[in-house]
């Protein structure tokens, strides 16, 4: 068994993605103060940027009020240098997605899904498979590892899916098998 060098780390890590996520918000307001589009697809509606922030700032809040005394759980790491591997995978995959989909200009075409599932999900799904005897997470005991999840992902669709300001596509004029493919491959991703 391996103990970690840092035991702050993921307090730190998680303070820094706050941070990271605020500036980011920052500058795609300023980038684009009108809001964000709905989708790549031409004539997309512009949706105002609460519809987006307001969901996930919800769900923020639950999950840090929910359950209010969660244990802390430290997994226990047997092979760190697996993991790291694992990690270091799944960096170079997000950062070589974009690069692909540039290099081989497949952003519109049917293509575009199948390297997504490929390098987002298939090879870090191998990576993350290939380590599972290098970390042990323990699992938390408790009624309310079952009902505090179900309640901030329910909270978090009605907001972001369900809500009235929420605007409802219309698909009608494309054919079925367009829908439904993109509906499984945007599931998967």
């Amino acid at each position: 068994m391996v103990q970690l060098a840092f035991p702050h780390a993921g307090r730190a890590m998680a303070w820094a993605a706050g941070v990271l996520a605020g500036v980011s918000v920052i500058v795609v307001v300023s980038v684009a103060p009108e809001g964000l589009r709905a989708s790549s697809d031409p004539g997309a509606p512009v949706v105002p940027y609460w519809v987006y922030l307001l969901p996930v700032a919800v769900g923020v809040a639950l999950t840090r009020l929910l359950p209010p005394r969660a244990p802390v759980l430290q997994p226990v790491l047997y092979d760190g240098r697996a993991v790291l591997g694992a990690l270091l995978v799944m960096v170079a995959c997000a950062v070589a997605f974009p690069v692909v989909v540039g290099a081989l200009a497949i952003g519109g075409s049917p293509l575009y899904h199948v390297v997504k599932v490929a390098v987002l999900i298939a090879v870090p799904a191998v990576a993350v498979w290939r380590t599972r005897s290098s970390l042990e997470t323990p699992r938390p005991s408790g009624p309310w590892r079952w009902w505090a999840p179900a309640l901030v992902v329910t909270v978090w669709a009605l907001l972001a899916v369900v809500a009235p300001w929420n605007e409802v596509p219309d698909y009608s004029a494309l054919p079925v098998e367009i829908v439904i493919g993109g509906a499984v491959l945007t599931a998967l991703t």
